[in-house]
């Protein structure tokens, strides 16, 4: 896994910190297989997305499915992108 900072990322979480509507932007020059997950700071998953190609440009992928919602506390959004995983820590507050 390769942790980045903000600036270097492939892509920006959002809102973080944040109570809801969590969305990964991310702008890509190539299709791309992409799928993520999302995985409690004692590292149990609690999500997990499809695997989907997607076309080139920029992209807003919703984190949950419909009424999902995450307890408050640290989570680690990982992202598999092309064959490489990125991750990057999501804060939930209610």
């Amino acid at each position: 896994i390769h942790e980045f900072s903000n600036e270097n990322a492939p892509f920006v979480l959002f809102p973080n910190p944040g109570t809801e509507n969590f969305m990964i932007s991310i702008e890509l020059n190539k299709p791309s297989q992409l799928n993520f997950s999302i995985v409690t700071s004692s590292g149990k998953k609690v999500f997990s997305s499809k695997n989907k190609i997607y076309p080139v440009g920029p992209h807003q992928i919703k984190l949950l499915e419909n009424n999902q919602s995450l307890s408050e506390g640290i989570y680690f959004i990982t992202l598999d992108l092309n064959g490489s995983r990125f991750a990057k820590k999501l804060v939930v507050i209610k």
